[in-house]
């Protein structure tokens, strides 16, 4: 697999770990909606043993279209068994987020340091990073 070594070399982004905790410690599903294939992104968990925390992943596999159409969020939410209005979605990309606001989400943006300097718009939050803040305080906000 020609992803190997890139995604061996790169680690989780800051506060990821701790907001998979905090969900898991509230009772809430956990899910991934990728655009990118499964095998990639199943790989990607598990080098980084984080499979354990998602409750459902939905991928390119699963769908007809990539984002920025809402598919793979429908699906998600599908496998979920979830209302859109019980759902947050956290993106760092533009295709991400048209994609969850598409489906009807409520999306917070945390760029990455590729994506940082595009042109974000209509996001319900934008965080630096996911340490900034804790998930708890994001669900407060949102309600």
């Amino acid at each position: 697999m020609c992803y190997e070594g890139h995604i061996q070399t790169q680690s989780l982004r800051a506060g990821v770990i701790e907001y998979l905790e905090e969900a898991k410690a509230l009772g809430l599903k956990v899910a991934i909606a990728s655009s990118s294939e499964y095998k990639w992104v199943s790989y990607y968990l598990k080098t980084h043993q984080i499979h354990h925390y998602f409750d459902a992943i939905a991928t390119f596999d699963d769908v007809e279209r990539k984002k920025p159409c809402p598919d793979v969020y429908s699906k998600v939410l599908e496998k979920l068994n979830v209302q859109e209005k019980e759902a947050i979605a956290f993106e760092d990309s533009l295709n991400g987020l048209k994609a969850a606001k598409n489906a009807g989400l409520k999306c917070v943006v945390v760029p990455n340091s590729i994506t940082k300097n595009l042109p974000f718009e209509q996001y319900d939050r934008r965080l630096n990073s996911m340490a900034d803040t804790s998930l708890q305080d994001i669900i407060k906000a949102d309600n």
